[in-house]
């Protein structure tokens, strides 16, 4: 699972740096990419539906709204990761993942389609 991936990733490049909470940043790094890549999905499906989900669902008439269900998502995610950790980490601690060529996949996995979400909102 590419989420693994990350997770690994990020908790390896902590430890190289020493950090001291490897496994909380790296699941936080986990969870936004998560959001990022369900943001990337939303705008997608609502290009390709147009307007029909908000004129049959109706737009809330504030962003908050939907902030208990992403604290609760984040609480659920958070959880799973810690309980994974162990798992994830020792699939792979045999080999060094942190590499040049390995940064510039996390780069595209993360920031690809969170740009191309945006330059879809734009238009």
């Amino acid at each position: 699972m590419i989420y693994d991936f990350l997770y690994a990733f990020c908790y390896q490049l902590n430890e190289k740096l020493k950090s001291n909470d490897s496994k909380f940043y790296a699941g936080t790094f986990v969870i936004i990419v998560i959001f990022f890549h369900a943001f990337f999905v939303i705008v997608i499906f609502k290009s390709l539906t147009g307007d029909y989900i908000e004129k049959t669902i109706g737009s809330p008439s504030s962003k908050y709204v939907f902030l208990p269900f992403v604290l609760i998502a984040m609480w659920i995610l958070e959880r799973l990761f810690k309980r994974r950790a162990g798992r994830i980490i020792t699939r792979y601690e045999s080999r060094s993942i942190v590499s040049m060529i390995n940064g510039l996949l996390i780069f595209c996995i993360v920031f690809l389609p969170l740009l191309i979400g945006v330059m879809i909102l734009k238009k």
